[in-house]
């Protein structure tokens, strides 16, 4: 509450303007001087650098969470519509009260509470996508035909070596039929399915590989649409005497990488009883 060094303040609704699964990703371009890096997979931990790197061991922040410490592994366990707010304390003045484990900076969370008046139940839902932006240009079959054709011819190996036969012995490669057999087409008795034999110490070895004409385009296979979706209920209210906050959390993601994909259930409530004047009890 009276600090002089550098503090950076993140209020809710900047947290939740874009539906993340991590509250983290939510400070990102939000606070001067705090780094975020993320794989892109879906549940990972994010890193978080404030003012950047200051160790070769770790450089994760101290987390205070409603006054209780914590570590970066925390991270997906918190729904960011809880948050009230975010204070990111960054320089050693100000992190100084944390004592020695605050040497990469505090992040301190305060999460919503009940407050005196009527309920207030908040529901909120989100459904979106990403999609991969950039691909990678690859050559099809044909154009990696004539790259190789090309290499082989210039590296000088003759025309029916075993690598130049694949694509035939004319000016310009011929995609066969088989890539083993090498350079074999259809109808060739060595690609007769009695033919194979894949013991590598039998006489009649013989390996036999269809080749693939068309192409695939493994990156679109690999990667697709990923959507997501929320849904949050909250109910915040209270009295003079007492106050409590109860909140429900779905939250899906599936990443544009196959088969990847985070989903979180959370329950989170907190209560506060004035016993005496001075006596409060609660729980979070």
């Amino acid at each position: 509450k009276d600090l002089s060094g550098a503090v950076s303040v993140v209020k809710s609704k900047d947290l939740v303007a874009v539906p993340q699964g991590n509250f983290i990703n939510a400070l990102e371009g939000r606070a001067a001087g705090v780094t975020i890096g993320s794989s892109g997979e879906p549940g990972a931990p994010v890193a978080v650098r404030i003012r950047g790197i200051s160790t070769f061991g770790n450089n994760d922040p101290l987390y205070i969470i409603d006054g209780v410490p914590r570590r970066g592994a925390y991270q997906n366990a918190i729904n960011p519509n809880d948050i009230e707010s975010i204070q990111v304390l960054k320089d050693a003045s100000a992190a100084s009260i944390y004592g020695a484990r605050a040497g990469n900076g505090v992040i301190i969370i305060t999460t919503k509470k009940g407050k005196s008046g009527e309920p207030k139940i908040t529901y909120d839902a989100s459904y979106g996508f990403q999609n991969p932006t950039k691909f990678i240009k690859v050559l099809n079959t044909q154009e990696w035909a004539t790259m190789r054709f090309k290499g082989l011819k210039n590296a000088g190996v003759p025309a029916g070596a075993t690598d130049a036969a694949l694509y035939g012995t004319g000016a310009t490669p011929v995609i066969p039929d088989y890539i083993l057999p090498s350079g074999a087409k259809e109808g060739d008795p060595r690609v007769a399915p009695s033919k194979y034999n894949a013991d590598i110490n039998s006489p009649d070895f013989n390996l036999i590989t269809k080749a693939n004409k068309v192409g695939t385009d493994w990156q679109d296979e690999l990667f697709n649409q990923a959507p997501m979706t929320q849904h949050n209920l909250s109910i915040l209210g209270g009295s003079d005497k007492s106050k409590y906050g109860v909140s429900f959390n779905y939250y899906d993601q599936n990443g544009i990488g196959l088969h990847t994909f985070s989903k979180r259930y959370s329950f989170r409530a907190n209560t506060e009883f004035k016993v005496k004047k001075y006596i409060t009890v609660g729980q979070n």
